[in-house]
């Protein structure tokens, strides 16, 4: 969802997850072209989206569940690599939903393959690959 509405558009979604036991994701940087017009703006010396890290923290602090993660999950956009490792540190209880759509959407435009099914399966293949083997570097595998 976006938080563009501010604590009173998101409470009411808060509310509910916590009542039926499940999350809600935040909008925080996602990567289509456009994107930065708003997110990179800056405000009170930060970044929108460094704002939105924050506020996630922060709606997230009273939903803490299982292993520490809060039910406030973030989406990041997959190519910003370098603002990833630092919502990692600004957020360390926050699930993160990577946004990767057009990595899949345009898989076949990648390879010899131009099926666009085989090239999409490939690519999320490779993605949950490359998930695992960071989350397996950074003794985050849950399972």
């Amino acid at each position: 969802m976006s938080a563009c509405l501010g604590c009173e558009g998101v409470l009411p979604f808060l509310e509910e997850a916590s009542r039926h036991g499940k999350g809600i994701f935040i909008l925080v940087k996602i990567s289509n072209r456009g994107s930065g017009e708003l997110q990179d703006l800056q405000s009170g010396g930060k970044r929108i989206y460094e704002r939105m890290a924050e506020l996630v923290v922060r709606w997230g602090q009273g939903l803490i569940v299982e292993r520490g993660i809060s039910s406030v999950g973030a989406v990041v956009g997959a190519t910003y690599s370098q603002e990833a490792a630092a919502f990692r540190q600004a957020m360390p209880h926050t699930l993160f939903l990577v946004h990767s759509a057009r990595q899949v959407i345009f898989a076949y435009r990648r390879g010899p393959d131009e099926d666009f099914a085989a090239a999409a399966c490939a690519a999320v293949l490779a993605m949950r690959e490359e998930l695992e083997g960071s989350l397996r570097r950074a003794n985050h595998w849950p399972w």
